[in-house]
């Protein structure tokens, strides 16, 4: 089944100019950095390395190739009487990817499930509450560091659909390639403020999946 996946989205980025070898490709491009450091690839057909994951939420597995976050509990009457308390009640997956260097790379591919967008999920901090990326049918809604807001609506985000992401990042410059469309953004408010961490927050009642992930060190 990943395999079959997996032709079918090759089908759809190579009407964007994007080929097979470059989808998941672990050699090294950057419109930023001159060279690069490969950090961490995964294909996830093994077991999760925790050096690299932090489970926020406890309901994830890996299955035939896929990293599945589902929720902890099905209702928010159960997940109260069970943890005894009214939030951070585990009913929306959550994961971080830690230890991003200052200067980075990440390259991966997603899917977040669920009947709609809200206005604040599905998302992904670039360092934790402090550049967001909320996901919007079609698009993005970027949140920087200090309040700036940037809206794309090119790039093609769908829920319940695998969607891939590249992710270039140092103080001052982000680029975001979402499905293939690219935006650059040049900003003082791009910063990590010491929190190396990228946070992926999925829908209450929804799944977030990763296909493949690849992060490298970026040199200039």
């Amino acid at each position: 089944m990943k395999h079959l996946l997996l032709i079918l989205v090759l089908l759809i980025f190579s009407t964007l100019g994007i080929t097979a070898e470059e989808f998941k490709s672990e050699e090294f491009k950057s419109e930023i950095f001159t060279k690069g450091k490969l950090l961490y690839s995964d294909d996830f057909e093994g077991d999760l390395d925790s050096d690299w994951w932090q489970l926020r939420t406890k309901n994830w597995r890996v299955k035939s190739g896929v990293l599945i976050g589902a929720p902890d509990y099905k209702t928010k009457e159960e997940a109260m009487k069970e943890l005894k308390r009214d939030h951070h009640l585990g009913l929306a997956p959550v994961i971080r990817l830690e230890n991003l260097p200052t200067q980075f790379v990440c390259k991966l591919r997603f899917q977040y499930t669920g009947k709609e967008v809200i206005y604040n999920r599905p998302k992904v901090d670039i360092g934790h509450h402090i550049n967001k990326v909320f996901f919007k049918p079609g698009g993005y809604q970027l949140h920087l560091s200090e309040g700036d807001v940037f809206d794309n609506k090119k790039s093609l985000f769908k829920l319940n659909e695998w969607n891939v992401m590249l992710i270039e990042f140092k103080n001052g410059k982000l680029i975001i390639d979402l499905n293939g469309q690219r935006q650059v953004y040049e900003n003082s408010q791009v910063s990590l403020k010491d929190r190396s961490e990228l946070t992926f927050k999925a829908l209450e009642g929804g799944q977030l999946k990763f296909d493949y992930i690849r992060l490298w060190e970026g040199k200039s």
